[in-house]
């Protein structure tokens, strides 16, 4: 069964391949390419009100934990504990399909309206289950041994990956859980969870995919949700130094991003080394009859394409006789002689150029994806224009064209993750000098000074804050999250 993200995205592969008679209809940015035609994404705005009461440091100041500490561990692999964890949280079960059928009745409902007997009721199902979840939290170890670094061709993007969607369940159902011991003010109960919720992510993300990653920051996104809930309720402990403790980053995204940039290679080993092998003229047409015939196949529900033989070697033609020029320039202008550029099979031209291409896209991403984050996002910027040109004479077989917008956008969802975390460690800062100074909001946010208040990692300096009518503002624009905060102070 073939995963439904890479027949997606070498759908949009053939889709572009198709496009080239008209290269300039197709614009790239962070969400993937676009007609210029249509409107951006529009910049979402979140708005989030809390109610806060103050809540003093604690004492000793990790007396409360958000993660599993070095201490805390055991011997062993969490992965085994895992699949026990989710052997049963399939949509398929009947039990799981009564989660499905209330959930969003069971998150909305108000705290005073909640069916508590009916979740109870529904959790204890799960007791075993979410048992080994906190079994898997706190082993030393995680190793999912998928070897993904190993595949290739055709396997490369053959392999499954629904134990790691249904952690993405499992997670639903340990937040359910939290609002049960939120309701019932059982906080420590609340914090095991939330522990169970972060390793997770964590070990989720393990695996070197972009979709793991995404799944991880999804979890991360939900339980940040529920410490929101968490400051919000009357009486809660303050977590700064809890917040703080984390891992930073939680999830590493660079090990799934050089993976991801690896896929052409992976999937197409003759791009590695195009001149590895004497291939004749012949079999160089071959070659790339293949490349695209495997395409093809992936992407076989894309209307107007045709598998056959002879549709491939039409299509073929034509792309070959419009990047062949381009590259034979530019392997010149590479440093290429002329005559021997010009004694090459043409299909050795087009191979020779398309690694040349990848490796120049490939390795310029990944260099700007290690400067800090504003200056990655202009050196992106800048490259994704060069990219545009690329598109439109270049790149015959245009993998990595589709591969950065999508690694783009990763980084993106990465730096929502670390500014969220960043805002909660700011309200928790807020609550801290409340307790120390009879319950009143800052004027400002260098009006604290009991502990450190952390900067936007966007811009590093301090959160936008505005203090009116006794009603704290925090404001953090972003990239299609702009993310805008009311705190006030609970009048009882």
């Amino acid at each position: 069964m073939m995963s439904r993200r890479f027949v997606t995205m070498l759908t949009v592969c053939v889709s572009q391949w198709w496009a080239t008679s008209l290269p300039a209809q197709t614009v790239l940015g962070p969400e993937g390419p676009r007609n210029p035609e249509q409107k951006q994404p529009p910049n979402r705005i979140f708005h989030y009100e809390l109610t806060v009461t103050p809540a003093a440091e604690p004492s000793p100041p990790l007396k409360y934990s958000l993660y599993p500490r070095w201490n805390e561990l055991t011997p062993g692999n969490s992965v085994p504990m895992w699949y026990r964890a989710l052997s049963r949280i399939q949509t398929s079960n009947t039990h799981f399909q009564a989660f499905g059928e209330n959930q969003e009745r069971w998150f909305t409902d108000p705290w005073d309206a909640l069916p508590v007997d009916e979740i109870r009721s529904f959790l204890n199902i799960w007791s075993s289950d979410l048992e080994n979840a906190q079994k898997a939290t706190y082993r030393e170890d995680t190793d999912w041994d998928l070897r993904l670094r190993d595949l290739r061709g055709p396997e490369t993007i053959a392999i499954l990956l629904e134990e790691f969607q249904n952690a993405r369940q499992l997670a639903y159902v340990l937040a359910l859980r939290i609002r049960l011991n939120l309701l019932e003010r059982n906080y420590d109960a609340v914090l095991a969870d939330m522990r169970i919720c972060f390793r997770l992510a964590h070990d989720v993300a393990e695996p070197e995919t972009l979709i793991n990653d995404l799944i991880g920051m999804a979890i991360i996104a939900n339980t940040e949700e529920n410490i929101q809930h968490f400051i919000d309720t009357p009486g809660s402990p303050n977590l700064y130094w809890a917040l703080a403790a984390m891992p930073s980053p939680m999830i590493d995204l660079r090990p799934a991003m050089q993976a991801e940039m690896s896929l052409p290679v992976r999937l197409f080993p003759w791009l590695k080394d195009p001149e590895a092998v004497d291939r004749t003229p012949a079999q160089w047409h071959q070659v790339l009859h293949d490349t695209m015939q495997q395409v093809a196949y992936y992407a076989d529900e894309l209307p107007g394409l045709n598998p056959s033989e002879t549709g491939i070697d039409i299509a073929l033609l034509a792309l070959v006789a419009r990047g062949y020029p381009t590259a034979k320039r530019q392997l010149i202008e590479a440093g290429h002689a002329p005559q021997d550029v010009e004694a090459l099979a043409v299909g050795q031209v087009v191979g020779l150029h398309q690694q040349h291409v990848y490796q120049q896209m490939w390795q310029n991403f990944e260099a700007a994806s290690i400067l800090p984050y504003q200056q990655a996002q202009r050196r992106f910027d800048q490259l994704e224009q060069g990219l545009q040109r690329e598109l439109e004479c270049s790149e015959v077989i245009p993998m990595v064209s589709v591969l950065l917008p999508s690694v783009r956008h990763v980084s993106y969802a990465g730096m929502r993750r670390e500014v969220s975390h960043a805002i909660l460690m700011t309200i928790e800062a807020i609550r801290m000098h409340m307790a120390v100074n009879e319950g009143r909001l800052p004027a400002s946010l260098d009006e604290i000074s009991i502990v450190p208040v952390p900067n936007n990692p966007v811009t590093n300096v301090p959160f936008s804050y505005e203090l009116k009518d006794d009603t704290a503002l925090i404001d953090s624009p972003f990239p299609y999250y702009h993310q805008q905060y009311r705190i006030s102070v609970d009048a009882n």
